[in-house]
């Protein structure tokens, strides 16, 4: 064979090889695996038949779980032209558990195929019953009982810790399973006041339980909103001595807020990356002078919350150089972002934001 047919041989090989590929990807297109996503036992999740780039876990609610609350969250969900949920409507579902499956929902991005139209998505929730080993067998028994060993208040006057006392029907030596417990304690506590917590806290080296009861804006076995009674004195300077240490502030939780018509303004938690995407004006941080001379660098750890217009309605610091927080709250506060939507209505959303500083800022 002459070398002009030698090359003409191989140019034809490579051009039906070509064809060949192009043939096999048209009818076996490349898809990247769907996301595995693992929720909270007991929960499965319907998206109707609509295809995700990616969602979060939905996890089960301890209270409720503990109460056994179980049942189905409908969620009616809007998509704007990316994919991303812009709004939502709880179409059904128990009271205890729609929280917990909208502030999943609403980090969720649906492909492009399902851009700016609505899907529906179902929660389902199904407590498991309570089951021990017996002989080695795993049955469905009776829940262990559990003895209550005390009952704190906190955050409330005397006289009215007394009547709540009166109204709780469970007391310190009473026996009995904990979901039964737990039923009983916050029944009745959100029946004398609805804005109060209750915390079911079980031993992990006996039978006992420990019941708390807090006001909004108290922390039981916390020193003034501080683990160990820290000084909160961050925003007002440094903390230490040491050119390395960091401050740490852990606020108490914000009473509940209301509207002008008495109602309770609504507030979802969103993971900070999510949120950060819905950002509208950034105001970059200043780095101290006196940081930038003693090289001094980091994160700036602090908890945001957003009103429902977009602005940054209030922030703590959860973690930093006292050096660095001052100038990451003044830029912080200049931030704004895409109003978030529930039924229509714009929430309140309760985020995380970190603010980087480095030498080259």
């Amino acid at each position: 064979m002459s070398k002009a047919r030698l090359v003409s041989a191989l140019v034809a090989g490579l051009c039906i090889l070509a064809a060949a590929a192009w043939v096999v990807t048209g009818a076996f297109p490349l898809a990247a695996a769907p996301q595995v996503v693992t929720d909270g036992p007991g929960v499965s999740v319907d998206v109707g038949g609509a295809a995700l780039l990616h969602r979060n876990p939905v996890n089960y609610p301890a209270g409720a779980r503990a109460q056994g609350v179980s049942g189905m969250v409908v969620v009616q969900v809007s998509l704007d032209s990316t994919g991303s949920v812009n709004d939502m409507h709880v179409v059904s579902g128990p009271d205890e558990l729609r929280r917990a499956a909208l502030e999943s929902i609403v980090q969720w991005h649906f492909t492009r195929d399902s851009a700016g139209k609505t899907r529906q998505v179902s929660v389902n929730f199904q407590a498991p019953p309570a089951t021990q080993v017996v002989e080695g067998v795993l049955g469905e028994v009776p829940a262990q009982p559990r003895t209550v060993r005390n009952i704190t208040v906190a955050g409330v006057p005397d006289a009215v810790r007394n009547d709540l006392m009166a109204a709780v029907p469970v007391h310190a030596g009473d026996s009995m399973p904990l979901s039964e417990v737990s039923r009983k304690v916050t029944t009745a506590v959100k029946q004398f006041d609805e804005h109060l917590a209750v915390a079911t806290i079980p031993s992990t080296t006996d039978d006992g339980v420990d019941i708390r009861i807090s006001a909004p804006g108290s922390s039981p076995g916390v020193v003034g909103g501080v683990p160990g009674g820290a000084t909160r004195g961050v925003l007002g300077g440094i903390l230490s001595s040491r050119p390395d240490a960091e401050a740490s502030v852990i606020p108490p939780p914000p009473p509940p807020q209301t509207n002008p018509d008495g109602t309770q303004v609504q507030r979802i938690r969103v993971g900070g990356n999510v949120q950060a995407a819905k950002m509208v004006q950034q105001a970059a941080p200043v780095y101290p002078p006196l940081a930038a001379q003693a090289r001094i660098s980091g994160v700036v750890k602090l908890n945001v919350v957003i009103s429902t217009t977009g602005a940054v309605k209030e922030i703590s610091v959860v973690s930093g150089h006292p050096l660095l927080v001052q100038s990451a709250l003044d830029a912080v506060r200049l931030w704004v972002y895409m109003p978030t939507l529930l039924n229509g209505v714009p929430v309140e959303v309760a985020t995380q934001v970190d603010v980087p500083f480095g030498p080259e800022q």
